[in-house]
C-alpha cells in the first residue's frame, strides 16, 4: 500500500502533466501560416508597385477574420489553463495540509 507521501507525489506528477495543451501550438502554427500568407499578398503587390486586387483584398480580409478567431481561441485556452492550474494547486495545498495534520 502506498504511503500518503507517495500518493501526494504521484498526484503532483499527474497535476503537472495536466497543464500540457496540444491544441495551442497547433493554433499558433496555423496563425503564423495565415500571417505569412497576408505578408506574401502585400509583398507581391509591392513588388509589382500596384494596389491589391479585389481577390487579394477579399482574401486579406478573410485571413484577418481567421486570425481574430484563432486569437479568441488562444485566449480562452490560456484562461482555461489558468483556472485548471488554480484548482489543481488548491488541491495540492489541501493535500499538504492533510498530510501535515495526520
Amino acid at each position: 500500500m502506498k504511503s500518503k507521501k507517495q500518493i501526494f507525489r504521484d498526484f503532483e506528477r499527474k497535476a503537472a502533466r495536466k497543464f500540457e495543451t496540444r491544441a495551442l501550438p497547433d493554433l499558433i502554427e496555423q496563425r503564423n501560416n495565415l500571417v505569412e500568407e497576408m505578408e506574401n499578398i502585400i509583398k507581391d503587390a509591392e513588388k509589382e508597385t500596384r494596389a491589391l486586387t479585389d481577390d487579394e483584398t477579399s482574401r486579406f480580409d478573410e485571413i484577418k477574420k481567421e486570425i481574430d478567431g484563432i486569437d479568441r481561441q488562444e485566449v480562452c485556452q490560456v484562461l482555461n489553463l489558468a483556472e485548471q492550474k488554480k484548482r489543481i494547486w488548491n488541491n495540492v495545498r489541501r493535500m499538504r495540509q492533510n498530510l501535515k495534520s495526520s
